[in-house]
């Protein structure tokens, strides 16, 4: 695998023998060492893959170049293009698992609080609860994972 750094972030590309781009992001890091989450272009999804498969099923670059007739550019271009797709991939990721926590909110349970950020009014029955901190979000994306005490 080759590391592309990209939008300030450092992932691994490669292309393996199934005929698919896949791309290690390691802040994804699994807690099984026998085990890595890769991305697959072609399925568009994570999935949890035996370490040493992984390492023995990826082309070297060069024998990739030429494979498909490339020069490194034009091998690195595929690649970036692979780890965009990522990405973006995870950004959908990110929204889809906010709708789900829109569809999800408690009705009853109810809180009101004073969003420390943006100062406005909001509750428990009109806006998501936050998973990773539980506060309430904010319409303006504040939660508790981003507060910052004041002393």
């Amino acid at each position: 695998m080759t590391k592309i750094t990209i939008r300030g972030r450092e992932l691994w590309v490669g292309y393996h023998h199934s005929d698919d781009y896949g791309v290690w992001d390691p802040s994804r890091a699994s807690d099984s060492q026998a085990f890595v989450p890769i991305y697959w272009l072609n399925e568009k999804t994570l999935l949890e893959a035996p370490r040493d498969a992984v390492k023995k099923g990826y082309i070297k670059f060069d024998d990739f170049l030429n494979m498909f007739g490339l020069d490194p550019a034009q091998g690195l271009s595929r690649f970036r293009a692979a780890a965009e797709s990522y990405l973006n991939w995870e950004k959908e990721e990110e929204t889809r698992k906010y709708l789900e926590v829109l569809d999800g909110i408690d009705k009853n349970y109810y809180r009101e609080a004073r969003c420390y950020s943006c100062k406005n009014e909001i509750d428990s029955h009109d806006y998501p609860k936050c998973l990773k901190c539980g506060w309430i979000i904010c319409s303006c994306g504040a939660c508790g994972c981003r507060y910052r005490h004041k002393n």
